[in-house]
């Protein structure tokens, strides 16, 4: 099913989980590249979010750059942007592949954290497909209260 990104209601936390099950099936292809996010649901929590982020070491969180590993045909290699002083600058390291989502078991580009990475993000997680050629439908799995995921949208910038 094509999902039309410009449609996706960022307001609605049911509908982003929505998309994400029926988004296309992904390629490292499509993590590729820089990505802003916007993170979707309540008013209230879109509030907290930037000072959570502040308070686990990722004040000014911007989205995602991602690239292929030379001769590495699996895995994809990325970084966190955050915004400091006006500049996208690098963060916290990443690593992606497709594996089986733990949503519905369907591809999905799985996004882990190292596990020297500081606390508490060698616990996080993020799943990724794609809507359209410049648009990611992702879940993050960090705060156990939200177990279906919180959804988020990278849009590639880069």
């Amino acid at each position: 099913m094509s999902i039309d990104p410009g449609t996706l209601d960022m307001g609605s936390m049911r509908a982003l989980r929505e998309a994400f099950r029926n988004a296309a099936e992904p390629t490292l292809a499509d993590l590729v590249g820089a990505h802003a996010a916007e993170f979707g649901g309540p008013r209230l929590l879109l509030a907290i979010l930037p000072t959570a982020l502040g308070v686990l070491g990722m004040p000014g969180w911007y989205g995602k750059r991602f690239e292929r590993v030379p001769g590495d045909t699996d895995r994809a290699v990325g970084v966190n942007l955050v915004l400091r002083a006006g500049q996208i600058c690098d963060s916290i390291p990443m690593t992606a592949r497709v594996g089986p989502s733990r949503v519905d078991g369907r591809p999905a580009l799985l996004i882990a954290y190292p596990a020297e990475a500081p606390f508490p993000w060698a616990m996080v997680a993020d799943e990724a497909r794609p809507l359209g050629d410049r648009t990611l439908i992702a879940l993050n799995f960090a705060i156990p209260r939200i177990p279906l995921g919180l959804p988020f949208v990278l849009r590639r910038i880069g």
